[in-house]
This record gives structure tokens, C-alpha cells and sequence, in this order.
């Protein structure tokens, strides 16, 4: 089984269909753009507020800062955060994270139901790019967890 997420929706099926090329044309094309084939994947990114804490299932996250790196000519959104793993059942700890959704189409263009500002980015689906940034971010932020949207 392959889980492919986008957006707001999670979508589960089987690799075998999606090989014989039986798969949706919806899955298909998502299926490509995440492995860096295919169509870009758009989506939207609504921005957190920064410094607040996050409540999740294991314990809080807390986005500390955006940042906005030159690559290949491009601007590749990177969001910089703490976790602390305190209501976990198997233990605790905490770590900076790195997430990544993608290069920026727009910036802040807009605001959500919510007030929050959403922003327009392109998933990075290639290998090369992802390790490049990985890589920056390592020698300048210190970070070793990544998460690309």
C-alpha cells in the first residue's frame, strides 16, 4: 500500500493498480508530482502563528520561524519549529524540525477563515532539490528532522 497525502485529504491504494496503471487520474497525477514526475502539485499553505504552541496527540509543537531560501532561482519555503514529546506513552524528548512545503508561487496573498495568511507553494518532488535544501538547512540552522509537504 502507498498512502499519498494532499492537501487536506489522505488517500490509501493499492500499488499494484496504481502499476497497472488502473489508478484514477487524480491519484495518478498526484502519485507523480510526489515522486517528482508528472505535473507540479500546488497547493495552498496557511502560515501559523509563530511562538505559539500546537497542542498534537504526543505533546506540542511550536513553529518558531520562516524562512525563505534562495534555490535554483527559486524560493523554497522552510518552516523552523520545536516538538516536545511529553504525553507519549513510549517516552519523551524534543527536537527542532525543519517542514517544507514547497517553493513559493505566492506569498501571502490572501487570509483564511481564520485570519491566518495562506500562501501558494509547489511540493519539491525532486530527490536532488530536497537534499540540497536538507543540506542548508543542516549547515545553517542546525536541523536534522525534515518534512516535505
Amino acid at each position: 500500500m502507498i498512502k499519498v497525502v494532499y492537501i487536506d485529504r489522505v488517500f490509501v491504494y493499492n500499488v499494484t493498480k496504481l502499476v497497472r496503471g488502473k489508478a484514477p487520474p487524480g491519484i495518478k497525477k498526484m502519485w507523480d508530482a510526489r515522486k517528482g514526475g508528472g505535473d507540479k502539485m500546488m497547493q495552498d499553505y496557511v502560515h501559523q502563528k509563530l511562538g505559539q504552541d500546537i497542542q498534537s496527540i504526543s505533546g506540542t509543537y511550536t513553529p518558531q520561524k520562516e524562512l525563505r531560501l534562495e534555490y535554483n532561482g527559486k524560493h523554497v519555503l522552510c518552516v523552523i519549529g520545536m516538538a516536545v514529546v511529553d504525553t507519549a506513552c513510549c517516552g519523551s524528548g524534543s527536537f527542532l524540525y525543519a517542514t517544507i512545503p514547497g517553493y513559493v508561487v505566492t506569498w501571502k496573498d490572501r487570509q483564511n477563515e481564520s485570519g491566518l495568511a495562506v500562501s501558494q507553494v509547489e511540493s519539491i518532488g525532486d530527490e536532488k532539490a530536497r537534499h540540497a535544501v536538507e543540506k542548508i538547512l543542516r549547515d545553517t540552522e542546525n536541523i536534522n528532522n525534515f518534512n516535505f509537504l
